[in-house]
């Protein structure tokens, strides 16, 4: 799991994970580390991966500069010690089509001769192939919405394996949440129904 730390002098907070055998380090902005305190989440804790997932997409975690955020290289052992096991999968954050890395990630539009599709690129790769970009959108802008619009207004005819991956994820986070309300509102539905069958009762006993 995740691990919540501040910085030695408290000039801010970040995040440290394993992610495929490395630790990797997530900056938390101002607003992502005020998230995890309202929570309760101390200096020193763990907390659930999926939690970490949904400050990197709203871009209050984030890895430094170009690269993966790798700060160092996993001990032996390290991994049992300091990351417990999490329901969550390492594989639930996106990574760059081209290198692996988790860094700034942004939707691209890649057109060649023979191909026209999506793809999630990092800085680096972004900068390798920029003759080849027709659109670059920031990953944490990219909703289901957009995601679909974009395909269809920009006439891509393929997504490759990290870009179909993550619409796959935005359309499981979308129907997720629309179930969760409609049990919400069911919910709410049977409590009112319950409230106005125990009116009921008290008026008859009333007459």
């Amino acid at each position: 799991m995740p691990i919540f730390h501040q910085y030695n002098d408290k000039s801010g907070w970040f995040v440290r994970t394993s992610i495929q055998n490395a630790i990797i380090t997530f900056q938390l902005t101002a607003a992502g580390a005020k998230r995890l305190l309202e929570a309760g989440i101390k200096d020193g804790a763990r907390f659930r991966r999926a939690v970490l997932f949904n400050l990197y997409r709203s871009g209050d975690a984030y890895t430094h500069g170009t690269g993966p955020g790798v700060i160092e290289p996993l001990k032996k052992g390290q991994l049992e010690i300091d990351f417990s096991n999490d329901p969550e999968p390492e594989t639930i954050f996106p990574r760059c089509s081209s290198c692996g890395s988790l860094a700034d990630l942004h939707l691209v539009e890649i057109k060649q001769e023979s191909k026209h599709y999506a793809a999630l690129y990092c800085p680096l790769c972004r900068g390798k192939s920029i003759r080849l970009i027709d659109t670059s959108i920031p990953l944490q802008f990219v909703t289901k919405g957009a995601f679909e619009r974009i395909v269809i207004l920009k006439g891509i005819t393929e997504l490759d394996k990290h870009a179909s991956d993550y619409k796959t994820f935005l359309d499981k986070a979308f129907q997720e949440k629309w179930d969760n309300l409609l049990i919400r509102k069911l919910t709410s539905k049977g409590k009112n129904q319950v409230s106005l069958f125990e009116s009921e009762g008290r008026q008859k006993k009333l007459l």
